[in-house]
């Protein structure tokens, strides 16, 4: 078979395949190719979700890569026959069959002259690196060897065995309490290893009579081996799944050999030959970081310790894996800081785009989300690594990514808690300012719906817990609630506020119908006034409750029992205090209403019951008068001095005090006792003038005897008399001059002008001179006579016609006997 072109590099070192399928993954120097992840992702290894290893081992010149290319799709280099017998395969060639994914590693063979004595250290290691790499190692042998040490490399089984129990059950522990020739079950299934021997040439011997050879010497070299205390008394196969196969001859039955070889091939294409317990729990993306990982160890001769290797490799992963989601994760919080985009696209790194909606959502759900999809694609690359490794940087992951959200959430939530508590409050202190109008209307339902609004847009903006967080770490629980606190001592503050305002008005309103009605009640000055205003008390505060109650309804401020209960009492007692300030505005001060009692006193004692002055007549008892009217003055002060609307109202109060009503008494008597002395001395006065002798009545009955007979005895003149008399009696008790008198005046006064007038004229007709009728004449009647004699005299001496001054003299007599009967009536 031809061999396929080489390449080499690197001076000479490193060598592929001419068509980039291969690659000496180790040459021929031990030096391991760095190449090896470019490969890889040339040939679609890292896109693999899962893969599969497979090694091959064996003497040079066995037919091992030719088996490898019968069996996958590959072009490993093979012997040319004709160039005879000969080193092919150096170092470590590395395949990947794209068809199964499976890495398949050609090992150079072992018992080579090339190498010579240096050849059992590089066998050691080789075996090595494939058992750490290989789900699957064949053994390639001949089957002419079979029962033979040497050429069976029964010595390369045996430190591959041994170096088994390093890798992976070293480290393996078991519980103290268990014995130790109990049955192994503690051990990972996971570590066991396929060791499928491949017999060539096979022509006659029964396949399993061979199995059988090897599965003895097998045993004895497992029996023979160092094994570890916890695996004394394990088998070979708690480790080692063994299976045999043999092929016949490739020169001698070529159909026979290609039959057999495609059977095998089928095998491992359909997956029989794999299984789950098999896999050494590397990624495809970590293979590369993994092996070379494990070549190090072994070229530096130190005890292999896979498992060690294994979490190297996982943490460095996991490492790119978290960088790769923080960094994701800090793009979107940035977009989410900047609020100016309604979307983030995630850009995942198998080039998929993942849109993360930011408009109209709440942060809590948006940060969850960057969370959630930032562990996402870290367990996406991490999950096919160590379990604890991968965990261990999650958390790390999620410490920072945590710190981050919580900066930013807390941030906007403050920031949202500050912007509702002072819409909140501007709230409050427009209701509070609204002085004119009536904020407690529908308060309560106002001002829950205003509470609602703020914590339903806090919810909307950010009162989403984070998903995966621990509301205890940080969330919106605690800022939620500061907030409401917040808004409930703001609106009990306004709740206050509004309170008094509305006590206040329905006092003032209390107050303005107290004032008109207690104004009016002490203007009149009665007695009675208090039991009167008791009534309207009761009203008052039916109206100001009634008002009251209204507020503090359901339609109002909306308070509870207690409240209500509280705010009444309040309200009562503001009440009953703008009743008694309405009471001592209306008394005044003391000498206010000293003033006020003299008035009262005056109003009954020189007033009539109508209001007409008294002109104190004999028939007026001005004792009687005084002592009424000042007993009642004294009333009006004890009256004056308490007030009492009522239980509605307050009750009884004290206005003044005793001292004062003493005082007040005193003024009184002292203002009453002067005007009981005024007002006698003007009606003995009026007595002395209007008093008629005794002596007058008995000749007015001697002289008018006869005329009252004749009265008498004329009926006509009997029944004038009856009329007149008690016409007469009614003018004089009734005082009815005091009536008749100023109207009987006016109704003179325009005759007695013409009179004069018609006198004063006549007088100028007759030349006379410095003759005139003064006004005051027809009032006086002496000073009417007066002039009427000096007028005779004048008129006697003045012109020898007496005739006319006679007749001026009949005239002014006239004049002043009509004075002097009106005067008379008059008074």
């Amino acid at each position: 078979m031809a061999d396929a072109a080489v390449e080499e590099e690197s001076g000479g070192l490193m060598k592929k395949s001419g068509d980039g399928t291969l690659l000496q993954l180790v040459n021929y120097e031990e030096s391991f190719n760095e190449d090896l992840a470019k490969f890889l992702e040339a040939r679609g290894m890292l896109s693999a979700s899962s893969f599969r290893t497979v090694s091959v081992i064996g003497p040079q010149s066995s037919g091992k890569s030719t088996l490898l290319n019968l069996l996958f799709d590959l072009r490993f280099m093979t012997m040319d026959e004709a160039q005879g017998r000969y080193q092919v395969t150096q170092g470590v060639w590395l395949g990947f069959d794209q068809a199964t994914s499976t890495m398949v590693l050609d090992l150079e063979g072992t018992d080579s002259r090339e190498r010579g004595e240096d050849a059992v250290s590089f066998e050691r290691k080789s075996a090595l690196f494939a058992l750490a790499l290989s789900e699957v190692l064949l053994i390639n042998i001949w089957t002419q060897d079979v029962g033979r040490l040497n050429a069976s490399n029964f010595a390369l089984l045996k430190t591959v065995l041994e170096l088994d129990l390093q890798l992976f059950h070293g480290k393996t522990t078991t519980d103290s309490s268990s014995s130790s020739t109990s049955s192994p079950s503690h051990i990972d299934p996971e570590c066991k290893t396929k060791l499928l021997f491949v017999l060539r040439d096979h022509v006659s011997s029964p396949l399993e009579s061979l199995a059988k050879i090897l599965r003895t010497d097998l045993e004895k070299i497992w029996a023979g081996i160092d094994k570890p205390p916890e695996h004394k008394s394990s088998s070979l196969a708690d480790f080692f799944d063994v299976e045999f196969t043999s092929l016949p001859h490739k020169v001698l039955k070529p159909e026979q050999f290609e039959a057999s070889a495609k059977e095998l091939r089928t095998q491992f294409q359909k997956g029989v030959v794999f299984d789950r317990k098999y896999s050494r729990g590397v990624t495809s993306d970590g293979f590369a970081i993994f092996a070379e990982s494990v070549w190090r160890t072994i070229r530096s001769n130190k005890d292999l310790d896979l498992p060690a290797q294994k979490l190297m490799v996982a943490s460095v992963r996991c490492d790119a894996f978290s960088h790769d989601a923080l960094a994701l994760a800090s793009r979107a919080l940035d977009a989410v800081k900047a609020n100016n985009a309604r979307a983030f696209l995630y850009g995942g790194g198998d080039g998929e785009q993942q849109e993360l909606v930011l408009e109209g959502r709440d942060l809590g759900a948006v940060l969850g989300d960057v969370r959630e999809r930032a562990v996402a694609m870290y367990r996406k690359g991490a999950e096919r690594y160590d379990e604890g490794v991968a965990n261990a940087k999650e958390e790390d992951m999620l410490g920072v990514l945590d710190g981050k959200l919580e900066q930013l959430y807390n941030s906007r939530v403050d920031s949202t808690r500050a912007e509702m508590e002072a819409e909140f409050e501007k709230f409050c202190g427009k209701m509070e300012k609204d002085r004119a109008g009536a904020p407690w209307e529908v308060f309560g339902e106002r001002m829950g719906k205003k509470k609602k609004e703020c914590e339903m847009r806090f919810d909307e903006a950010c009162g989403t817990q984070v998903r995966g967080v621990d509301e205890d770490a940080f969330g919106p629980k605690e800022a939620r609630r500061k907030m409401v606190e917040r808004m409930g001592a703001m609106g009990r503050r306004c709740e206050e506020n509004v309170l008094e305002l509305l006590n206040k008005r329905v006092v003032d309103m209390f107050r303005r119908s107290a004032k008109e009605s207690v104004d009016a009640a002490t203007h009149a000055m009665d007695a009675k006034m208090w039991a009167a205003l008791a009534g309207d008390a009761e009203k008052w505060a039916r109206d100001a409750r009634a008002a009251h109650e209204r507020g503090l309804g359901e339609n109002g401020m909306a308070l509870g029992e207690e409240q209500k209960v509280a705010a009444g009492a309040i309200v009562r007692e503001e009440c009953a205090m703008a009743a008694f300030g309405c009471a001592e505005a209306a008394i005044g001060t003391p000498s206010a209403l000293e003033l006020r009692l003299s008035r009262s006193f005056d109003q009954k004692f020189r007033f009539t019951e109508r209001g007409v002055p008294r002109s104190w007549v004999a028939s007026d008892d001005v004792e009687e008068l005084y002592l009424s009217a000042r007993d009642a003055s004294e009333r009006l002060v004890d009256v004056f001095g308490s007030v009492d609307f009522g239980a509605a109202a307050g009750g009884e109060r004290e206005l003044l005090s005793v001292e004062q009503r003493v005082q007040l008494k005193e003024r009184v008597r002292q203002l009453a006792s002067n005007a009981f002395l005024d007002a006698q001395r003007v009606k003995d006065a009026n007595v002395r003038q209007t008093k008629i002798p005794a002596w007058m009545f008995g000749l007015l009955f001697v002289l008018g005897f006869n005329e009252g007979v004749a009265v008498l005895r004329n009926p006509w003149l009997l029944l004038l008399a009856l009329l007149v008399a008690p016409l007469i009696y009614l003018y004089i008790t009734l005082d009815l001059h005091k009536i008749v008198a100023p109207a009987t005046r006016a109704a003179a006064e325009p005759v007695l002008q013409q009179a004069r007038d018609w006198l004063n004229q006549t007088l100028d007709a007759l030349g006379a001179e410095d003759v005139s009728v003064p006004s005051s004449t027809l009032h006086h009647p002496n000073q009417s006579v007066t002039s009427t004699s000096s007028l005779s005299s004048s008129s006697s001496s003045a012109a020898p016609d007496s005739r006319p001054a006679a007749a001026v003299a009949d005239v002014s007599s006239e004049v002043s006997a009509s004075s002097d009967s009106l005067e008379k009536k008059t008074a």
